[in-house]
């Protein structure tokens, strides 16, 4: 999994986190045969993160690449969905993606930014994602 890196040191990311409100961690559901594993993500240090899959011939690239958990086959666009702070709220937009991008079970409307709650589900194509937060 590929996570932008950020220049800042792990206190300042702290300290950023805590600007920004309580923090936020993506963890995305992966079936591997017909058990569930949980990979922690953790969305600190920026304002906004790109999902997707990279590819090498992509001018503009996703800030968390989720090829490691099949995300070609399980039909996650390139550029997918962006999450971004608005205050002290994550929001969630559709990038106009093949697939959709869908906010339990409710497909999104591209380019509508929807607030997220805890342990809200998001699917990229059948990548699902489960956002909570770290108290």
């Amino acid at each position: 999994m590929v996570v932008a890196a950020s220049a800042l040191q792990p206190d300042a990311q702290e300290n950023l986190g805590r600007c920004l409100g309580e923090f936020w961690r993506g963890l995305i559901d992966v079936i591997k045969g017909d058990r569930p594993r949980g990979v922690e993500i953790p969305l600190r240090g920026q304002q906004d993160y790109i999902l997707g899959r990279a590819e090498a011939t992509q001018a503009i690239l996703p800030d968390i690449d989720l090829n490691r958990y099949g995300a070609h086959e399980k039909g996650v666009s390139r550029l997918h969905c962006h999450l971004r702070y608005e205050g002290d709220s994550l929001m969630v937009v559709d990038l106009g993606s093949a697939n959709g991008t869908f906010l339990n079970g409710t497909r999104l409307t591209p380019e509508r930014p929807m607030p997220l709650s805890e342990n809200d589900t998001i699917s990229l194509g059948s990548l699902k994602v489960q956002v909570f937060r770290k108290v």
